[in-house]
Formats: C-alpha cells, sequence, structure tokens
C-alpha cells in the first residue's frame, strides 16, 4: 500500500499539512508502505513536534510495522538532536517499558537500532530506562558488538562500561 499524503507530511515534518489532513478526517492510524504508521514517519525523521500532534490526535504509538518496528525503534534511529525527544515521547504515550523488549524480524530491539545507526544519546537513554544490554540478535550479537562491528567509539565506550559487552 503506497504512503497516503498524511504519512508523506509527517515523513517532511510539515505540521500544517498534518492538521490540515487531521481536520479533513484522515485516520492517523492508517498504515502504509511496509505497515509504517505517520507516527513512524515523523519519529523516524526526528519530528517531535509532528509526532506529539499525532499522539494528540489518536495515533497510537504501539502500532508495529510489517518488520516487527515499534514506535520506540523509529525514534531511536531518528537523527539528532531530536532522538531522545521522541524516545521520550513514546514513553510517556505508548507502551515504553515493554518496547524497549520487542525484537524486529531480525531479532534487534530498539537498543541494537540506535547502537546500530550510532546514536549514543539514545543508546543512554534506552540503557537507563533498562533496556537489556545482553539482548542478541539473530546475528547473536548485542547492541555493543553492532557498535565495535561499526567502529561507533562512544556507543561502544558507554556500553562497556555499563555492563553493555556480552560475556563471551
Amino acid at each position: 500500500m503506497p504512503e497516503s499524503s498524511l504519512h508523506k507530511a509527517a515523513r517532511d515534518g510539515n505540521r500544517h499539512e498534518i492538521e490540515a489532513l487531521i481536520n479533513e478526517g484522515l485516520n492517523v492510524n492508517e498504515t502504509g508502505a511496509q505497515g509504517r504508521t505517520a507516527l513512524h514517519r515523523a519519529l523516524g525523521g526526528g519530528f517531535t513536534e509532528c509526532a506529539q500532534l499525532l499522539i494528540e490526535e489518536g495515533a497510537d504509538p504501539n502500532i508495529v510495522d510489517a518488520l516487527k518496528r515499534t514506535s520506540l525503534h523509529w525514534a531511536a534511529m531518528g537523527p539528532a538532536p531530536h532522538n531522545v525527544e521522541c524516545c521520550a515521547l513514546v514513553f510517556a504515550h505508548g507502551d515504553g517499558s515493554g518496547m524497549l523488549a520487542k525484537t524486529t524480524k531480525s531479532g534487534s530491539t530498539p537498543l541494537h537500532s540506535a547502537a546500530g545507526t550510532n546514536k549514543p544519546e539514545v543508546v543512554r537513554f534506552l540503557v537507563g530506562k533498562g533496556a537489556d544490554q545482553a539482548a542478541k540478535d539473530e546475528d547473536n550479537m548485542t547492541a555493543y558488538d553492532l557498535a565495535k562491528a561499526n567502529g561507533y567509539t562512544e556507543v561502544m565506550g558507554f556500553l562497556d562500561t555499563t555492563k553493555g559487552k556480552a560475556d563471551g
């Protein structure tokens, strides 16, 4: 299914267009390409204000996409400086604690997503919320392993000091 105009407005961070489309009656929880919602698109772009508006208008942060990515996965992969704000928004309005352990089809947790995309601030946030640093994806990799494989030294250093390395 192609993306709706609401998905496109959310992806582009166009708050005024989102407001107009919601006023026209578009479903804020409609899924588009790969089962993504407009909220997923806003979070993935780091558009906190757009994500907040969508949630206020009934967007469900607990919906997962076709690859089983949660809103927290999307927020964790979003661009700085708003990715931590987006993660906090998901925690405030969704099952944030439950999402910490949710895995994608490839077995990645939101912590894997943040570590694998070099998001040290998000890694700190997720660990502070209780993310399981020993969780392994389908390739038997922890978040620390992903950071190390990609040379993300700041993420690696933080996870190393907080016992993020898997014993092995």
